[in-house]
């Protein structure tokens, strides 16, 4: 849950996480914040606050991002964190991004 800190709100939730339902899909990074607040910088915060636990603490080597096709606010909120356009799940329709642990 993300909680705005002026006001107390949810506003949203996101995290890193293994989607227990779905075996074989590597560590993601997910998020959902209300449209109302689309464009504060809420999701850059909590992308980059997760990689760090991805690369500092649990020293993954790769973390998997989705991403709506139409949505790109989100598209450009992975890229600037480092995450690059793997491939399109039609599926799911959502676009898979990547990002490998930068080299120490």
């Amino acid at each position: 849950m993300v909680i705005r800190r002026e006001d107390g709100q949810i506003i949203g939730w996101g995290g890193l996480y293994e989607d227990p339902f779905d075996p074989g899909w590597d560590f993601e990074i997910g998020y959902y914040f209300r449209p109302d607040v689309w464009g504060h910088g809420y999701a850059s915060e909590l992308v980059h606050a997760a990689l760090d636990v991805a690369d500092l603490k649990l020293r993954l080597p790769e973390v998997w991002a989705m991403a709506h096709p139409e949505n790109g606010g989100s598209k450009r909120v992975l890229e600037k964190a480092g995450f690059q356009f793997c491939r399109h799940l039609p599926d799911r329709n959502r676009l898979l991004f990547c990002r490998p642990r930068p080299i120490e």
